[in-house]
């Protein structure tokens, strides 16, 4: 060691091995030689051995506590500084693509309003600001891209784009599996190799999905969200406003997989021309019950980013599986009201009426025992569901059966009947009768068609239909609901879209071949058939739309009343003439804006404004004192005969022109010299003498019949020779005016 500590100045006293240090190693030295016997040397030998270890010791404990020293205030000194990586993203910043992977749905609950779920996201995007050797380099040892140590290092989002999302709806956080972006590969772009860059969520838990109603179980549709919110990056921009991140739809990653067709880890649509955004994992789809989850099972999903760019949104949907559990309770229920309607076959006696009470009470507590139990699926939900719905109607038909047979027993045996006194079999009746006349006609008692009497048929056949009908009005109702359900979801879904294409944004499950498959965003039918229930869906949709089109054909109530048609002149000759005007008034009189017009900065601008029922005379000008702009005009406005327009007022009426330059003259304040609205050697000549001029004036563009006969301009030129008469003019109006 040289008798020095390290890091000291050497030949300072302090830094050096002092004599008290040094003493008992020669001391140990010498005596260790001065003794003759081995005993003597061995003692020697180990109180060398301990004295050097202890100097040694000591060095090294120095020499520690000196590096720590040194280590911890460079630490401290690089601390505060920024690490330079020559980017900056103060201002601008790349868009975020998102595609989420789908690897499994384990659980939805309608009552809980949750489901648990497994899926990747993966973030992708374009940075043109890297550059290759500067920023990152190719690893040739492991066969990828690597970001410098700058980069990995930098933890400033104003020097590294690095973002972050969260999911909104979800119950616990998601898990950056990639905290640095990784560089996925380079894209030629803009003459370049730009490096194309990913992150990567994986996200395992339980989600909130609150728009999910299960008041059609069991023939329900669910749609379940993954809501992905952006988190704005620190600091804001050079005009002080906060820096969001966008997200926007995946282009990057779809276009790769078309390249790596022949991976099979992901399912991909049956259409080559068009790809899926995102993806579902063929571990889960190639199962026959993959799809499947307890009584759900997927038919669609598909995601689109919101107009603001801030949120990317995920729908899954989902449909219950009615067959056969379902069906067969709907079946029972129907048999128990057929069981109920046996009763009215039983004859008339004495006790007739507490046989088929009997019967009938039977059925009603099965009933309200198997509508008081309602199935796991909907057991804990607050509101009614239409199986509970239809449970009850079941319990009401019942009870209708029960008062048929009080009505029948009271009508045609009556309860102070006289056994055995004046009875007698009645052939045609085939019934024990007695003198006494029945409470309605005797047809109600006679035998009818059905085994029983007129009565009793007339009511088991009432009960039928209302049976029938309503198990078909239940099936009807329950198809519309899901159709309509299904196309709400992929109006919402394409509703963000900014560049629609030929496919719309959500992907159906394809019917008999395990994958997804692409579906025409106009393509109404083919939604329909994965949501069916009866067969023949698509006739089924054909008879809807043909309904519509007779209710606003025969609907009385539907169809236009003459009330309703605002413009006396047919709306059909105006289009077709609208061309013609058009174009003689290109050759005739030169276009609005290329009029000579030129207005002081003071001077009065008129605007004469013809609607469809009214015309309007409007004047602004500028305050030379004040400088603040003044109107008139705006009050009052002129109306048209009644049912009649612009052009029927004016130029249809005999003197039509006379009550125009009329109104012109006095409303304006304006006063003539030669004609009713004045010329003057500067002024465009525009001649409302005749009916012919006015007539010609009207095929230019400011008086040609509008387009919308809602409402129309039109634009005149006077000259006046003296200061008008209006509110608010300070000088005489030189010149003309225009509007």
């Amino acid at each position: 060691c040289g008798g020095r500590a390290v890091g000291r100045p050497m030949g300072s006293p302090t830094n050096s091995l002092s004599p008290r240090s040094s003493q008992p190693f020669m001391e140990g030295l010498s005596l260790g030689a001065s003794l003759p016997s081995n005993l003597a040397k061995r003692r020697s030998h180990t109180s060398e051995i301990k004295l050097h270890g202890e100097v040694l010791g000591r060095l090294e404990a120095q020499q520690k506590a000196l590096l720590e020293l040194v280590m911890g205030s460079a630490t401290a000194d690089a601390g505060p500084k920024e690490v330079e990586t020559g980017l900056d993203y103060t201002d601008s910043w790349p868009n975020v693509e998102i595609s989420i992977g789908i690897n499994e749905v384990l659980r939805v609950d309608v009552q809980d309003l949750t489901f648990d779920a497994d899926f990747v996201i993966y973030l992708d995007w374009l940075d043109p600001q890297l550059r290759r050797g500067e920023h990152y380099t190719w690893n040739a040892e492991h066969g990828k891209f690597e970001l410098m140590r700058t980069l990995r290092s930098c933890k400033d989002d104003l020097r590294f784009f690095n973002p972050r999302i969260s999911v909104a709806n979800s119950k616990q956080e998601a898990e950056e599996t990639d905290h640095l972006p990784l560089v996925f590969e380079e894209v030629f772009q803009d003459g370049r190799d730009v490096p194309w860059l990913t992150k990567k969520f994986h996200f395992v838990g339980t989600l909130a999905c609150r728009g999910v109603d299960a008041k059609y179980f069991p023939f329900d549709i669910e749609a379940a969200q993954i809501r992905i919110l952006s988190v704005d990056m620190e600091g804001v921009t050079s005009l002080g406003q906060d820096r969001h991140v966008c997200l926007v739809e995946p282009v990057l990653r779809k276009q790769w997989r078309h390249k790596r067709s022949k991976d099979t880890a992901w399912v991909r649509p049956f259409q080559d021309d068009e790809g899926m955004s995102h993806l579902w994992s063929t571990a889960d789809v190639n199962d026959h019950n993959g799809l499947g989850i307890g009584e759900m099972r997927v038919i669609a999903f598909g995601g689109m980013s919101q107009l603001d760019g801030l949120e990317y949104t995920m729908h899954i949907v989902f449909r219950r599986q009615w067959y056969p559990r379902y069906m067969f309770e709907m079946m029972i229920l129907n048999m128990q009201i057929i069981a109920s309607a046996s009763s009215l076959f039983v004859p008339y006696t004495d006790d007739m009426l507490a046989n088929r009470m009997s019967i009938t009470l039977t059925v009603m507590l099965t009933l309200v025992s198997s509508a008081s139990g309602r199935p796991p699926a909907i057991e804990a939900l607050p509101y009614s569901t239409l199986h509970d719905i239809y449970g009850k109607f079941a319990l009401s038909v019942v009870a209708l059966v029960a008062l048929q047979s009080w009505v029948s027993f009271m009508s045609c045996w009556g309860l102070d009947r006289k056994e055995g006194i004046n009875d007698f079999f009645d052939k045609d009746l085939w019934m024990v009768v007695n003198d006494e006349r029945p409470v309605w006609d005797e047809w109600v008692c006679e035998y009818g068609t059905c085994g029983t009497t007129n009565m009793d048929c007339l009511a088991l056949y009432i009960t039928f239909a209302i049976m029938v009908v309503a198990f078909i009005f239940v099936l009807v109702r329950a198809q519309v609901h899901r159709i309509t359900t299904l196309l709400w979801i992929k109006h919402e879904v394409d509703s963000s879209d900014h560049s629609p294409g030929k496919y719309s944004r959500l992907v159906l499950c394809s019917r008999g071949v395990y994958g997804f498959q692409l579906l025409p965003r106009f393509d109404i039918t083919s939604a329909a058939a994965h949501v069916a229930l009866l067969p023949g869906v698509s006739l089924f949709l054909k008879m809807w739309s043909l309904l519509r089109k007779c209710r606003q054909c025969c609907c009385c109530c539907c169809r236009p009343s003459d009330a309703s048609q605002f413009h006396p002149i047919d709306a059909e000759e105006l289009l077709k003439n609208v061309d013609i005007h058009h174009d003689q008034a290109r050759k005739q009189l030169p276009q609005i804006s290329n009029f000579n017009v030129k207005l002081s900065r003071y001077e009065h601008f008129r605007v004469l404004d013809v609607g469809s029922g009214e015309m309007g005379f409007y004047s602004y000008w500028t305050d030379e004192v004040s400088g603040a702009v003044c109107s008139s005009g705006t009050d009052s406005k002129l109306k048209y005969n009644k049912n009649q327009t612009f052009v029927d007022h004016f130029l249809h009426s005999p003197d039509g022109v006379e009550e125009l330059a009329e109104q012109i003259i006095q409303r304006f304040g304006l006063r003539t010299m030669n004609s009713p609205l004045g010329k003057s050697a500067s002024a465009t000549e525009v001649e409302f003498s005749t009916l012919n001029g006015l007539q010609d004036l009207a095929g230019h563009d400011a008086f040609a019949l509008p387009e919308s006969p809602l409402r129309a301009a039109a634009t005149v030129q006077v000259a006046a020779t003296d200061p008008p008469t209006l509110p608010g003019a300070v000088g005489p109006v030189e010149g003309r005016s225009s509007s």
